[in-house]
């Protein structure tokens, strides 16, 4: 949130309510760092920011008159433009979270769908697509307005992605031939001891098996 009018005269009353002593001639300033560095006011003046921006999200029960009245219990005043233009923010904020979420959402489902079990991979994948899709929307004058390392660094942020796309790739190629080492080896020790009418208890069991599997691989072995 922006650091407005009504976020640091609460600060500053936190800073008086929690017995902060500065001298006389303080500023605004010195109280805010007061506020800040001492750990009780540091305290309320979380609880009294948490109470002013849970009035501001609640535009049906609180209106400005409403938390402009709270506010001067306090000794706060405050212009009703000022708290509304906190609303205002607040209310793009919580729409950049519901947004972020949504695509969030959106992402994994498509992951889910597309059977990719690797988050971190898919969202590459979004990273790379949205990237692409910018470029491919820029008019002739979009790009015409871009300069050079604009261009270049748009160019190596592609690259960046696509690099430690297949990065990833190949790991997965590596992790999965290890696997298969991993199953062949212990195949040809059972065939080995079975050949020499070795004991179930001298050999390894199943069980023992995908234990020692999932220690080397992890779960998803």
């Amino acid at each position: 949130m922006r650091a407005s009018k009504a976020y640091k005269l609460l600060a500053v009353h936190a800073a008086h309510e929690a017995g902060v002593k500065l001298p006389a001639r303080a500023s605004r300033d010195d109280w805010l760092k007061a506020a800040a560095e001492n750990d009780a006011a540091c305290e309320l003046r979380g609880r009294l920011w948490d109470a002013y921006e849970a009035r501001l999200r609640d535009a049906r029960t609180y209106e400005l008159d409403d938390i402009a009245a709270w506010l001067a219990e306090k000794s706060i005043r405050v212009a009703r433009s000022s708290i509304h233009r906190d609303r205002q923010a607040m209310a793009r904020e919580l729409e950049r979270f519901r947004w972020a979420a949504t695509k969030a959402r959106a992402t994994i489902d498509a992951a889910t769908e597309a059977g990719e079990s690797d988050l971190l991979r898919a969202g590459r994948l979004a990273a790379g697509q949205l990237l692409f899709d910018a470029l491919m929307d820029l008019t002739p004058q979009s790009l015409a307005a871009l300069d050079a390392k604009q261009i270049l660094r748009l160019i190596e942020v592609q690259a960046k992605l696509s690099t430690a796309h297949a990065q990833s790739d190949l790991l997965g190629e590596k992790l999965a031939e290890m696997r298969r080492k991993f199953d062949e080896q212990v195949a040809a020790a059972k065939r080995k001891a079975a050949a020499k009418g070795a004991a179930g208890g001298d050999a390894f069991d199943d069980e023992m098996i995908q234990q020692i599997r999932r220690a080397v691989f992890g779960e998803a072995a």
